[in-house]
């Protein structure tokens, strides 16, 4: 059967995480898990990697000695690398290293440490099955008896759920954006003229007459100056005095009288 999750813990916490595998495994959650998984004869780092790669969810069993743990951190960053959802499962409080900080401040974390560790197993294999999309079967007080997680338990568990991006997001954990309300487009009535300040139309159309008129008449004036001006000069320059005099038969002299 093909793995899914991908168990990323220290040596040091090898009991609480074999629990938590064998629970998971019982559940129908096939889990890899170093160094069980890991084949006689074949390289550790590769076969780390191969673990990582093949999986569709990293589940870190944080504690104080996880934190610190070079090989979880190196474990960690090639998740992230590989866009593989990571799943902090924190079996202590214990505060995060600035590397580890680095790699998964922004993820959501499951607290498994104020109740006993059993008390949080079903919650954590409903959640992955939700995130894999996987049915989950939760085992019951009898032994060797299995009862499938109903619609009501799967929806009791959204509220505490959440879904693990690929991508590492950049924003600060638990911060909530704003939702912007789209304000109503407010309409402008059209104005209203108050009772007597709206001229008449037919007063407009004379005043506009009267103006018309008056122009033409003040052009028609300065037309007719203007050709007065220009055409006494002009008949001048085209028939001098001298020519006019010429042009013009003189009288005949009178005859003598004779007394």
């Amino acid at each position: 059967m093909e793995h899914l999750v991908y168990i990323s813990y220290s040596t040091k916490d090898s009991e609480v995480t074999k629990k938590i595998v064998k629970y998971l495994e019982e559940a129908g959650v096939k889990c890899w898990m170093a160094p069980r998984d890991i084949l006689p004869g074949i390289d550790w780092a590769k076969s780390i990697i191969d673990g990582i790669v093949t999986s569709k969810l990293m589940l870190l069993i944080f504690s104080k000695n996880s934190n610190e743990s070079p090989q979880v951190l190196r474990e960690v960053e090639r998740a992230v690398n590989r866009q593989i959802p990571i799943m902090p499962f924190r079996i202590e409080e214990a505060p995060m290293s600035g590397s580890m900080e680095y790699f998964i401040s922004s993820h959501h974390w499951f607290d498994a440490f104020d109740s006993p560790l059993e008390t949080y197993l079903d919650d954590l294999a409903i959640k992955i099955g939700r995130v894999l999309d996987v049915p989950i079967n939760l085992s019951t007080k009898d032994k060797g008896q299995k009862v499938e997680v109903t619609e009501k338990q799967k929806d009791d568990s959204t509220a505490a759920s959440v879904v693990f991006e690929k991508t590492e997001p950049e924003v600060t954990p638990f911060k909530q954006e704003t939702i912007m309300k789209e304000e109503p487009i407010k309409k402008e009535s059209p104005k209203v003229e108050k009772p007597g300040t709206q001229q008449p139309l037919f007063e407009k159309k004379n005043s506009r007459t009267l103006l018309i008129v008056g122009v033409s008449i003040a052009v028609f004036l300065l037309a007719a100056a203007a050709a007065f001006w220009f055409i006494k000069p002009l008949n001048e320059l085209i028939f001098p005095p001298e020519l006019q005099a010429k042009a013009v038969p003189s009288k005949p002299a009178d005859k003598p009288v004779i007394q």
